[in-house]
């Protein structure tokens, strides 16, 4: 892929504790420089983002319950409503990682129908953290995102557990719709990385280090 691709790509993702005005500032115009796909914030930072990136082609994102999953179905809502309040038009949300553990498909289930209906503006990314499960843990949550068929299925926080891999990748693609996308995150950092986990399915990198990827496709050549 050439640097244009591989920037229509990358969800630039700022979610350490403590960024400041000014992060969150530059963080934006190098989503605009370079031309990423998106932006990914805290609801606390998007109106700063908003103003920034309004009339640009870069989609302004935030997180829900991010990085553990672990608020109620209440605050969930409560919370992805703040955000497309505040001008997200995408929303990674971490799912209920206990019910992933436990198999309780009916709670995922409605998480998943509650927060999508109450949020129709929005598209959605649920985080499934596939570092954490096996392939059977995983299946009732995947045979719900088919059901309910949002944007994409995201492998990781990058937080709980390890990051994007190949073989995750692979599996989500293998198992979800074709209308699915597949963002992967967490420790991606170099652009070989990028390559293969586009080849394994990935549709869309969620990485912090969007400006180094971009600086060595430039030193390299494509990706």
């Amino acid at each position: 892929m050439n640097r244009e691709e591989l920037a229509r790509l990358i969800d630039h993702t700022l979610l350490k504790p403590g960024a400041r005005r000014e992060d969150v500032e530059r963080h934006c115009r190098e989503a605009l420089e370079f031309g990423f796909r998106a932006v990914c914030l805290y609801p606390a930072h998007l109106a700063i983002a908003s103003e920034i990136l309004k009339d640009s082609r870069v989609i302004l994102g935030s997180v829900v319950s991010f990085p553990h999953g672990g608020a109620t179905l209440f605050g969930k809502i409560f919370e992805a409503l703040e955000a497309w309040k505040r001008g997200a038009a995408e929303l990674d949300v971490v799912l209920n990682l206990s019910a992933i553990a436990e198999g309780n498909r009916d709670l995922i289930e409605e998480e998943v129908r509650q927060i999508m209906d109450r949020t129709p503006e929005c598209r959605h990314k649920f985080i499934v953290e596939a570092g954490m499960f096996t392939k059977d843990q995983l299946k009732p949550v995947l045979k719900v995102m088919n059901q309910r068929r949002p944007a994409f299925v995201k492998t990781s926080t990058g937080v709980n557990t390890r990051g994007a891999n190949v073989e995750d990748v692979a599996h989500l693609r293998s198992a979800l719709h074709e209308s699915i996308g597949v963002k992967a995150s967490g420790g991606i950092r170099a652009i070989d990385q990028v390559a293969a986990l586009v080849a394994a399915g990935a549709t869309c990198i969620g990485t912090s280090a969007g400006v180094d990827l971009m600086r060595q496709a430039g030193e390299g050549g494509a990706a």
